[in-house]
Protein backbone atom coordinates (compact mmCIF):
# COMPACT_ATOMS: atom_id res chain seq x y z
CA UNK A 1 0.00 0.00 0.00
CA UNK A 2 2.96 2.52 0.98
CA UNK A 3 4.77 1.45 -2.17
CA UNK A 4 1.70 2.08 -4.37
CA UNK A 5 1.27 5.56 -2.68
CA UNK A 6 4.74 6.69 -2.58
CA UNK A 7 4.75 5.63 -6.87
CA UNK A 8 1.81 7.54 -7.40
CA UNK A 9 2.59 10.49 -5.71
CA UNK A 10 6.22 10.41 -7.75
CA UNK A 11 4.36 10.75 -10.89
CA UNK A 12 2.43 13.29 -9.57
CA UNK A 13 5.63 14.88 -9.22
CA UNK A 14 7.09 14.19 -12.26
CA UNK A 15 3.85 15.55 -14.47
CA UNK A 16 3.97 19.05 -12.67
CA UNK A 17 7.73 19.45 -13.23
CA UNK A 18 7.22 18.46 -16.78
CA UNK A 19 4.05 20.67 -17.23
CA UNK A 20 6.35 23.80 -15.47
CA UNK A 21 9.07 22.90 -18.07
CA UNK A 22 6.46 23.25 -20.72
CA UNK A 23 7.03 19.62 -21.74
CA UNK A 24 3.47 18.26 -23.29
CA UNK A 25 4.87 15.02 -24.17
CA UNK A 26 2.71 12.86 -22.66
CA UNK A 27 4.05 9.34 -24.09
CA UNK A 28 6.84 9.83 -21.22
CA UNK A 29 4.18 10.47 -18.59
CA UNK A 30 2.33 7.27 -19.65
CA UNK A 31 5.23 5.36 -19.95
CA UNK A 32 6.65 6.77 -16.33
CA UNK A 33 3.36 5.73 -14.58
CA UNK A 34 3.28 2.45 -16.10
CA UNK A 35 6.22 1.56 -15.25
CA UNK A 36 6.28 -0.54 -11.94
CA UNK A 37 9.01 0.67 -8.76
CA UNK A 38 11.36 -2.03 -7.78
CA UNK A 39 10.60 -3.88 -4.53
CA UNK A 40 12.80 -2.07 -1.62
CA UNK A 41 15.65 -4.27 -0.14
CA UNK A 42 14.74 -2.44 3.50
CA UNK A 43 12.30 -3.63 5.42
CA UNK A 44 8.95 -1.45 6.54
CA UNK A 45 8.06 -1.75 9.33
CA UNK A 46 4.05 -2.48 9.27
CA UNK A 47 1.25 -1.28 11.55
CA UNK A 48 1.42 -5.27 12.71
CA UNK A 49 4.92 -5.55 13.12
CA UNK A 50 5.43 -5.30 17.43
CA UNK A 51 9.25 -5.10 16.99
CA UNK A 52 11.27 -2.34 16.05
CA UNK A 53 13.89 -2.90 13.37
CA UNK A 54 17.85 -3.01 15.21
CA UNK A 55 19.94 -0.24 15.44
CA UNK A 56 23.23 -0.56 13.68
CA UNK A 57 26.15 -0.28 15.86
CA UNK A 58 28.86 1.94 15.23
CA UNK A 59 32.14 -0.24 14.00
CA UNK A 60 35.17 2.24 14.55
CA UNK A 61 35.61 5.06 17.28
CA UNK A 62 34.11 8.12 15.92
CA UNK A 63 36.71 10.35 16.88
CA UNK A 64 40.33 8.81 17.69
CA UNK A 65 42.47 10.98 20.35
CA UNK A 66 45.61 12.25 18.30
CA UNK A 67 48.00 12.88 20.88
CA UNK A 68 48.09 11.21 24.00
CA UNK A 69 48.45 13.41 27.02
CA UNK A 70 51.80 13.66 28.51
CA UNK A 71 52.41 11.68 32.23
CA UNK A 72 52.99 13.74 35.24
CA UNK A 73 55.85 12.18 36.79
CA UNK A 74 55.67 12.96 40.99
CA UNK A 75 58.39 15.54 42.50
CA UNK A 76 59.74 15.09 45.64
CA UNK A 77 58.28 17.33 48.32
CA UNK A 78 60.59 19.13 50.26
CA UNK A 79 60.54 18.85 53.88
CA UNK A 80 60.99 21.31 56.21
CA UNK A 81 64.35 20.12 57.29
CA UNK A 82 65.63 20.51 53.57
CA UNK A 83 64.73 24.13 53.20
CA UNK A 84 67.09 26.30 52.96
CA UNK A 85 66.80 29.94 54.98
CA UNK A 86 65.44 32.94 52.82
CA UNK A 87 68.46 35.34 52.34
CA UNK A 88 68.24 38.35 51.65
CA UNK A 89 68.34 39.76 47.73
CA UNK A 90 71.57 41.98 47.58
CA UNK A 91 71.26 44.71 44.95
CA UNK A 92 73.90 45.09 42.47
CA UNK A 93 76.30 48.07 43.31
CA UNK A 94 76.06 50.76 40.45
CA UNK A 95 78.55 50.41 38.07
CA UNK A 96 80.88 53.46 38.06
CA UNK A 97 82.06 54.60 34.48
CA UNK A 98 83.75 57.16 32.44
CA UNK A 99 80.96 59.45 30.37
CA UNK A 100 81.20 62.27 28.68
CA UNK A 101 78.56 64.63 29.00
CA UNK A 102 77.43 67.79 26.45
CA UNK A 103 76.61 70.21 28.80
CA UNK A 104 74.28 71.63 25.78
CA UNK A 105 71.94 69.00 25.40
CA UNK A 106 72.04 67.49 28.44
CA UNK A 107 73.14 64.11 26.90
CA UNK A 108 75.87 61.74 28.35
CA UNK A 109 77.62 59.45 25.95
CA UNK A 110 80.07 56.50 26.07
CA UNK A 111 83.54 58.02 25.11
CA UNK A 112 84.27 55.96 21.85
CA UNK A 113 80.71 57.44 20.54
CA UNK A 114 80.30 59.17 17.02
CA UNK A 115 78.63 61.84 18.77
CA UNK A 116 80.97 63.21 20.85
CA UNK A 117 83.67 64.06 17.93
CA UNK A 118 81.04 66.23 16.59
CA UNK A 119 80.60 68.40 19.88
CA UNK A 120 82.00 71.47 20.40
CA UNK A 121 85.13 71.51 22.92
CA UNK A 122 83.19 74.50 25.53
CA UNK A 123 80.08 71.45 25.57
CA UNK A 124 82.19 68.74 26.40
CA UNK A 125 82.77 67.37 29.88
CA UNK A 126 84.36 64.27 31.16
CA UNK A 127 82.31 62.74 34.06
CA UNK A 128 83.23 59.71 35.94
CA UNK A 129 80.33 57.87 37.81
CA UNK A 130 77.32 56.00 37.81
CA UNK A 131 74.48 56.11 35.44
CA UNK A 132 71.75 56.68 37.93
CA UNK A 133 73.38 59.88 39.19
CA UNK A 134 73.33 61.13 35.88
CA UNK A 135 69.76 60.52 35.02
CA UNK A 136 69.42 62.70 38.88
CA UNK A 137 71.29 65.34 37.65
CA UNK A 138 68.40 65.54 34.44
CA UNK A 139 70.92 64.21 31.67
CA UNK A 140 69.10 62.12 29.38
CA UNK A 141 71.56 58.81 27.97
CA UNK A 142 72.72 59.27 24.00
CA UNK A 143 70.82 57.51 21.61
CA UNK A 144 73.58 56.30 19.22
CA UNK A 145 75.93 54.60 21.70
CA UNK A 146 73.26 53.88 24.31
CA UNK A 147 74.89 54.26 27.81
Amino acid sequence: MRTARTGLILCMVLILLLSACGSRDEAVITRTMETPLPERSVPVLSEESPEPLPTPKPTAEPFPDPTPEPAIEPTEEPTLESTPEPTAVSTPEPEIRDYILNTNTKKFHNPGCASVKQMKDENRKAYTGTREELLEQGYSPCGNCKP
